[in-house]
């Protein structure tokens, strides 16, 4: 099995070329907004250019309900609500306004937001297994959720996944995603809408959603639970890996009849999405 996914990964060159659009900053009801390209670049707004490499404030007074795209010359800028938060992104930016507030979303690939949720949602000690076997989880919610929201894909809460900065390039969170880039959860041929938690307290709850039979399956580690209980526990993930399994054994532990396959899997409506709306995949 590793040796075929493997090949499959030395196989998959631009298989998940898609953009996500994830909004950003909505708990914080923004009415003002400041982009600021990073060091030497420089922002493009719409079809304008600017001279320098100076900050750009938008208001959503003066920000109408069409999208307007901001972009810099090398993919990163960092945007933040004045006085109350800055986070460094990388991709391009769609501001409009909605109800009387601004609404950001943030257009990046794939990789790059598993990257992100890896490193916002997993313990920075877990061991490479486990967070390669996140990645995957991750990454199959991603592409089998798409439109969890009307006007774009995801949040940045737990109601999706959450979504901070990306990591270092140099960190465990990329090189779990670089190892099992596009490398997804299937069921019965289409991908699967995996959900997680931090710890399921000693067994997993069995439920049925989209298709899939959620099983009770053992878990090594027990104590106080931690969210929904369902799929894949996180600190038991990291005990199976201090024990010595494999990111492939943890997700066949934890998602018992799926296998794994490249992101080209048929992907199925997220009609829980919809369903369980309440349903966070963190506490």
């Amino acid at each position: 099995m590793r040796k075929r996914l493997l090949l499959a990964l030395l196989l998959c060159v631009g298989c998940q070329a898609q953009d996500l659009r994830i909004s950003v900053f909505g708990l914080f009801k923004p009415y003002r907004l400041t982009v600021r390209p990073a060091p030497g670049a420089i922002l493009r707004i719409g079809n304008q250019k600017l001279a320098d490499a100076g900050e750009a404030t938008f208001e959503a007074a003066t920000v109408g309900s069409k999208p307007v795209l901001v972009e810099s010359s090398n993919g990163e800028l960092t945007l933040s609500v004045p006085g109350r938060i800055r986070r460094r992104f990388h991709g391009a930016l769609e501001l409009y306004q909605s109800k009387g507030l601004l609404r950001a979303v943030i257009r990046t690939d794939v990789e790059t937001a598993v990257a992100a949720a890896v490193a916002a949602e997993s313990d920075p000690v877990a061991p490479i297994e486990a967070l390669k076997a996140q990645a995957v989880v991750s990454r199959s919610f991603y592409l089998a959720s798409r439109r969890r929201h009307i006007d774009f894909d995801f949040c940045d809460t737990t109601h999706c996944q959450f979504f901070r900065e990306v990591p270092s390039v140099n960190s465990g969170f990329w090189r779990a995603v670089d190892a099992t880039r596009g490398v997804i959860l299937t069921y019965q041929g289409s991908t699967l809408v995996a959900f997680y938690s931090a710890n399921c307290g000693g067994h997993t709850r069995p439920t049925r959603l989209d298709s899939y039979p959620y099983f009770a399956v053992d878990c090594p580690v027990g104590g106080r639970k931690a969210g929904h209980g369902m799929g894949f526990c996180q600190n038991g993930a990291s005990e199976l890996a201090r024990q010595g399994l494999s990111f492939q054994q943890i997700l066949d532990h934890y998602f018992p009849a799926t296998a794994l396959s490249m992101g080209g899997a048929r992907e199925r409506q997220p009609s829980n999405a919809r369903l369980v709306p309440s349903l966070n995949l963190q506490p």
